[in-house]
């Protein structure tokens, strides 16, 4: 099979790049484990459909991305006849009319050239908005455009819907996977994590750790720490992470507890308004009186996100975005055996067995408050770093998504 892969990598950085980026390694190094001819290599080639240079620009309208969407078609029918490709994987957009009619442009340019066409859908809505909130002749262009894909690629179990309302000849679920983000956790992370355990033990059952105890443990066990790692915007929950932690430090103080609850912000802002709200919010009383119960460190990558999550007891993700697939932050968090809050919202709940208690309502700080002093009372809820290794890793996900691509050979 000969791959045509229409999807942009990093930068800039967010999830979607990131797969794309995986999905194309992760092909290239399995298909060179085999020999030339073999029915099972998929051959890759790639443009790098990158048509914003930021976050902030992404799903926005501009002149520049119609031009850019012209270029990119015209390298993708290049490909076609210079290297024979026959297979075009497209990742559809999001229920945004600036990145549909981008769609279109790319759909009725390239289609026409590919005997199959392949859509991986990592954000979720596209054909719920197609039904409630297109306008008819937009729902019109997009049936003619970007109808019967030959294999829909959809994250969760939850996620066929699109697929299914574009008509999609197959679809096959293939969760995200990544590298595992602490091969050392065993030496490097596991030991303090159980040495913090302990000691919140100690001082929840009014004991005080000793010394070594409280060496072993970071030297603050009475600080259980929570982070929030993702693009800072309300949608994702930003803010009700936010007050979950004033709600929590509340009901410890009420209670008289020694514990308090602190949490660290990380990612880049969406809007502006958004990052000033937040700062202004932080000079309440409430936050800015007595120990930092909340920080906001930037944009973290490289050795300070690893450092973030390895000094972390909890990950906090109340999101409640539109869009919202299958965020790898979330997976990176099981890797590091981080207990995880998230809400019952989109294809979240997918990535935890049934029953798991860290799942809340969307828009629900109370709730939030409430998961967190839970998580910091008992034990951990499951085994989070064994579902990452036994799910979430990228040989996983090579090996999913090779074979459902060769279902449409």
């Amino acid at each position: 099979m000969k791959l045509l892969v229409f999807a942009h990598i990093p930068p800039p950085h967010h999830g979607q790049s990131y797969m794309v980026q995986l999905l194309l390694s992760g092909l290239r190094a399995a298909g060179e484990r085999l020999p030339p001819g073999d029915p099972a290599r998929i051959e890759c080639y790639h443009v790098n459909a990158q048509f914003s240079d930021d976050i902030g620009q992404i799903g926005k309208p501009g002149f520049r991305k119609i031009l850019l969407a012209l270029r990119f078609s015209w390298q993708a029918i290049r490909a076609r006849f210079r290297h024979g490709v026959t297979h075009f994987y497209y990742v559809p957009a999001s229920s945004t009319r600036a990145a549909l009619y981008r769609d279109w442009i790319v759909l009725a340019l390239c289609r026409p050239f590919f005997r199959r066409i392949i859509y991986h859908w990592h954000s979720v809505g596209l054909g719920d908005w197609l039904a409630t909130g297109a306008r008819p002749w937009e729902r019109w262009i997009t049936r003619r455009l970007l109808w019967r894909p030959d294999l829909s690629l959809v994250l969760t179990e939850g996620n066929r819907r699109d697929g299914e309302l574009l008509e999609s000849g197959r679809i096959e679920v293939v969760p995200n996977g990544m590298p595992d983000p602490c091969p050392a956790y065993d030496t490097g992370v596991r030991p303090r994590r159980e040495a913090r355990r302990a000691a919140r033990a100690l001082l929840l059952a009014g004991e005080e750790p000793g010394a070594a105890a409280r060496a072993a443990a970071g030297g603050d066990p009475e600080v259980f720490q929570i982070l929030y790692l993702s693009l800072c915007y309300r949608p994702k929950g930003l803010f009700d992470a936010v007050e979950g932690v004033v709600l929590a430090n509340r009901q410890l103080r009420e209670q008289g507890s020694r514990m308090r609850v602190r949490l660290t912000i990380a990612g880049k802002f969406f809007a502006e308004s958004e990052r000033l709200e937040l700062e202004e919010r932080l000079r309440q009383p409430d936050l800015a009186t007595g120990p930092e119960s909340v920080r906001y460190v930037g944009f973290a990558s490289g050795a300070d996100k690893e450092r973030l999550f390895r000094e972390s007891d909890v990950f906090c993700f109340p999101s409640y975005y539109e869009l919202e697939g299958h965020p790898v932050s979330l997976l990176e968090a099981m890797a590091f055996d981080l207990p995880c809050v998230v809400t019952r919202w989109r294809s979240l709940p997918a990535l935890f067995p049934p029953g798991y208690p860290g799942l809340i309502e969307p828009r629900a700080p109370a709730q939030v408050a409430s998961a967190l002093l839970g998580l910091l009372s008992g034990p951990p809820p499951i085994a989070f770093r064994a579902r990452f290794l036994d799910e979430f890793t990228v040989d996983r996900f090579v090996e999913r998504i090779s074979a459902a691509l060769r279902t449409v050979e």
